[in-house]
């Protein structure tokens, strides 16, 4: 509990500068549209979060969000300029580079409205005008993460929500507790605009991530949804984790011990479309042989079968190419093995239990490369 007084150890960086994580946003200019309500305190993170997926942010802020949120912060945390009203430069047009994405967070049910009714008689507004004239057009992705109290959750709420949808925008699942939404993690809203932008070959993927007991399969479970969810996959988790401890913003559901966790990824998959993508714990997969509506199989190696430390290949995917008995394996981009089954992936040693999650990110990155590239 109390601090030893060495000084941190992480990269020394710029007071602006951020770390980058990876690069799925680098180059895109996005606009934070930050609306008046008390949400609009965690705008300042939610600026951070996206710049280390390396976006360029440019925050226009609302005069009642300064009530929650202060302006210096803003401008330190997008290492920008915040804009508050327009002038005769008319901002809210986004002219010479544009942005990629307009991102309304928070959401407040006056912003939600005015854009679904088509008044522009504010900053925000005009700028939602501008972006779903971008947004008609293929130029622009909107997203907007709703906070309001439950009680303002009516059937016109639900009717402009449906027409905004109806247009191509996007809307954040909010965390909802206490009568409330409230604001998701910020990483929630970043994976959900890297996913709106994604150009890649899983985005719109039907996916299922499963993964049981384990440290190190789960780590690298969450690693993968992670990947999944910024790649624009339509991603589940089901992990189970039996006393162990799980940590993530992103969507997972974790069941306590191994026969209820069995049996929801046997029903996760029944339900599944042919050509998912499932990253599976390998434990599983071999219980009771490949699922019969499977065509596209990854498996996740156990610690028991890569012991720590140990110089042994990466055993991370395996993909079914045919729905006959014997089921036929095949490495990515390459032949069947000689007994026609199991077959290494890629050389290099799984992370160790207790890894940097940058290890993890590295591990999960490279299994999604090689199922991209296939």
């Amino acid at each position: 509990m109390d601090w030893d007084f060495s000084a941190p150890q992480s990269p020394a960086l710029g007071d602006h500068e951020v770390e980058e994580l990876s690069g799925h946003l680098r180059g895109q200019r996005i606009a934070l549209l930050v609306c008046g309500g008390v949400a609009a305190m965690r705008s300042v993170l939610l600026v951070r979060a996206l710049r280390r997926r390396g976006a360029q942010v440019q925050v226009f802020c609302s005069a009642d969000a300064l009530r929650f949120v202060g302006r210096e912060a803003l401008e330190w945390a997008s290492a920008g300029e915040v804009i508050t009203h327009l002038t005769w430069r008319a901002e809210h047009l986004g002219e010479g580079a544009g942005f990629a994405a307009y991102v309304v967070a928070p959401a407040t049910y006056n912003s939600i409205g005015k854009a679904a009714q088509g008044i522009a008689d504010s900053l925000i507004a005009a700028v939602l005008a501008s972006a779903l004239g971008r947004l008609q057009r293929g130029q622009s992705q909107v997203l907007m993460v709703p906070t309001m109290h439950g009680s303002m959750h009516h059937q016109v709420l639900t009717d402009n929500c449906r027409r905004l949808a109806a247009m191509g925008v996007r809307f954040v699942r909010p965390l909802d507790s206490a009568g409330k939404h409230h604001w998701p993690a910020e990483d929630f809203i970043v994976a959900a605009v890297c996913a709106s932008l994604s150009q890649g070959a899983l985005r719109d993927q039907p996916a299922l991530v499963c993964a049981s007991t384990q440290p190190q399969a789960l780590a690298l479970a969450q690693a993968t949804q992670e990947a999944l969810l910024l790649a624009g996959a339509h991603s589940q988790a089901l992990l189970c984790a039996e006393g162990w401890s799980l940590s993530s913003s992103l969507p997972q559901h974790a069941l306590p011990n191994r026969e209820p966790w069995r049996a929801a990824c046997e029903a996760a998959l029944e339900s599944l479309p042919k050509q998912s993508l499932v990253v599976m714990d390998a434990d599983m997969a071999r219980s009771n042989g490949a699922p019969q509506s499977l065509r596209t199989c990854f498996l996740m190696a156990r610690s028991t079968l890569l012991p720590q430390g140990a110089d042994k290949p990466l055993w991370l995917g395996l993909r079914v190419i045919a729905e006959t008995s014997p089921w036929q394996w095949q490495v990515l981009g390459s032949g069947l093995d000689q007994a026609g089954h199991e077959v290494l992936l890629s050389q290099g040693p799984l992370p160790a239990e207790g890894s940097d999650w940058t290890a993890w990110r590295g591990a999960a990155a490279a299994l999604l490369a090689a199922c991209a590239a296939s």
